[in-house]
């Protein structure tokens, strides 16, 4: 929901803090909308978010942009936008389309998570409007006009409703702030143990994933990038399992190769973060937070941007 305040929780470091949602709810400072001109479009899923907006991985390329003197300057008539959001390939190049239609995006930057995208397309492409997206080349919803509806109808979502009402009316309310956070992100290990193992049964089913389509709609990111004169870069974001002992791939990441190849073929930049990262790393786990599983941690952003920063800016 747009202007709306929520309580962010980062349970791998226990940072809990509130963000406010810009004027088509998502996590941006709500001014960088006024200019036509986006310095950086940056896309993804939670990966971007391990903090909010306020150590997101946006944040840290301002903050070397803002120190380059040239770029500052330019800085002044471009924004940086981060549309990060739950969801997979599909889902972010209809953002673009929506949000982006009547902007000028100097470089776009899209991370791919390798253990559950493949995944997630393949359930995007069940979803009858996603499918529009990648059926239709014109097909849009004007999503960018339509926030009002947007926001209605996140206020009537049944589940928004219960939690609302649990907060007010229920035993939730009369419990200190300190207390709904711990019984609210109470960790189980052994609990966890057994999710993840059925997560290996039912999310990460073990038929084929859709490479094929997976091409075809970065072959849409690129002509839609290059119609409108945009960098387009991609980056690949591997899971944890690639540095633990024992532990095998999740089906998805088995394909590795094949969407290194997929973005050789279409000559789209890559920066593939297991080789320009955690590899260059002694102990790769040093990324994650507590060194298990779990989302990206602050430092790991700040290395991760660096690294963008300096395929875009300085060419290496």
């Amino acid at each position: 929901k747009s202007f709306t305040n929520y309580l962010i929780d980062n349970k791998e470091s226990g940072n809990y803090h509130y963000i406010q949602t810009d004027r088509y709810g998502f996590t941006n400072i709500d001014d960088e909308w006024d200019k036509n001109i986006v310095e950086a479009l940056v896309l993804g899923d939670s990966f971007l978010r391990p903090g909010g907006n306020n150590d997101n991985i946006s944040t840290y390329l301002k903050k070397l942009i803002s120190e380059n003197k040239k770029l500052k300057r330019d800085r002044k008539k471009g924004s940086i936008i981060q549309l990060g959001s739950s969801g997979g390939t599909l889902h972010e190049y209809a953002l673009v389309k929506e949000y982006m239609n009547n902007k000028k995006v100097k470089n776009l930057i899209l991370f791919y998570f390798e253990s559950n995208d493949l995944t997630n397309l393949q359930n995007e492409l069940k979803d009858p409007i996603l499918k529009k997206y990648f059926e239709q080349e014109k097909f849009i919803q004007n999503l960018i006009y339509k926030q009002h509806i947007v926001d209605n109808m996140y206020d009537n979502y049944e589940i928004v409703k219960l939690i609302r009402n649990n907060a007010a009316n229920g035993a939730f309310a009369k419990k200190t702030t300190s207390q709904r956070i711990k019984e609210r992100y109470k960790f189980e290990w052994s609990r966890f143990v057994k999710l993840y193992a059925l997560r290996k049964l039912i999310i990460e089913p073990k038929e084929n994933k859709p490479i094929d389509e997976f091409k075809i709609l970065l072959k849409k990111f690129k002509k839609l990038t290059k119609n409108n004169n945009t960098n387009f870069y991609f980056v690949y974001v591997p899971e944890i399992n690639r540095y633990l002992k024992n532990f095998e791939l999740n089906g998805a990441s088995k394909y590795y190769k094949d969407v290194i190849k997929i973005l050789k073929d279409l000559e789209i930049s890559t920066i593939d973060l297991n080789k320009e990262l955690y590899l260059k790393a002694s102990n790769p786990l040093k990324y994650f937070p507590l060194e298990s599983f779990g989302h990206a941690t602050i430092n790991t952003n700040i290395a991760v941007s660096k690294i963008i920063y300096d395929r875009i800016y300085n060419n290496e």
